[in-house]
């Protein structure tokens, strides 16, 4: 499956905003020259397109079809109401439309059914919320309160949205079709954003514990934690996170330099190119028997892979 890079391109306000939303929210990868946009649908629109879409478009999201959705933090550029979620049709040049907020968003999520949720701050009620716009309305229907912070929500096919709430160290949990989050799960420090399986299992990235966090669907806590920092005993910032089509995870590092992958079921990790903050190694070690694994990294420059240091 080849998808289509959507990517937010602002970085300079997101600097100046100083929110937990500063980096890439699309995570990309590039292999044999083919560029996969992970977890995303098909799309037809042409490889390196830039799309003016006005605003802050801080989040963008895939939904089934291949419809990139792009939220606006900005307060009105998009509507007169503030914020909003541009439509871009699988290769159009130009959004279709705004779906309205009501405030700016800080993040997107969207289910299987095209239902797209967006977090954001609505300053008239002094609420952190998640609007939820059914697939086909213009704008949100209704609204769910959670914890106040910009959240990189995610949703699970079946609807189940994840909050993570990163200083409060959890990720609360809204079942389909509720207006109220049902669940808090503990989860590692700094929890930074969250990818969901077809199976509806969630992989939360840890920044400040530099860990991703497994919740089974359904679950009420973690079933375990794999550390991804490149050396033992520190924590590096794993931020961003995406699925890839056969389960692979890829989890970005902000600070250094590369990209950890996750195989589904993998007993070992393999070795390449030194990347930076990483040794090199020639040890292999079982990833689904211990809690905290080492995991291998993609390096800028090749796109090889490298053993990142045991940890206990």
């Amino acid at each position: 499956m080849v998808g289509v890079c959507y990517v937010s391109a602002d970085s300079t306000a997101r600097r100046s905003m100083g929110v937990a939303v500063r980096f890439t929210h699309v995570l990309s990868l590039v292999f044999a020259g083919v560029l996969l946009l992970l977890g995303a649908g098909p799309s037809s629109a042409s490889s390196g397109d830039t799309v003016i879409v006005g605003g802050t478009p801080l989040s963008v999201v895939i939904g089934p079809d291949g419809t990139a959705y792009i939220g606006d933090y900005s307060g009105g550029t998009l509507t007169s109401a503030g914020g909003g979620v541009g439509v871009l049709t699988a290769g159009a040049s130009n959004p279709s439309e705004i779906l309205t907020t009501g405030f700016g968003v800080a993040g997107l999520a969207v289910s299987a059914d095209g239902t797209l949720f967006a977090d954001g701050w609505d300053s008239a009620q002094r609420q952190e919320l998640i609007g939820v716009i059914p697939k086909g309305a213009p704008g949100v229907t209704r609204t769910i309160p959670v914890t106040p912070g910009a959240h990189l929500i995610a949703a699970a096919p079946d609807g189940t949205v994840y909050v993570p709430n990163h200083d409060l160290n959890t990720v609360s949990v809204i079942p389909p079709g509720a207006d109220a989050v049902s669940r808090e799960i503990p989860v590692g420090a700094g929890p930074r954003e969250v990818a969901v399986g077809k199976d509806g299992t969630a992989y939360v990235t840890s920044q400040e514990a530099g860990t991703v966090s497994v919740i089974p669907a359904g679950a009420s806590s973690v079933s375990r934690s794999i550390q991804v920092s490149a050396t033992p005993g520190t924590t590096d910032n794993p931020h961003g996170i995406a699925l890839g089509p056969d389960g692979s995870l890829y989890v970005a590092d902000i600070t250094g330099n590369a990209v950890a992958v996750i195989k589904p079921g993998a007993q070992t990790w393999r070795t390449g190119c030194a990347c930076p903050k990483a040794r090199r190694s020639s040890r292999s070690a079982p990833m689904a028997q211990s809690m905290s694994s080492p995991l291998p990294r993609i390096c800028p420059s090749s796109g090889q892979t490298a053993p990142l240091s045991p940890t206990a």
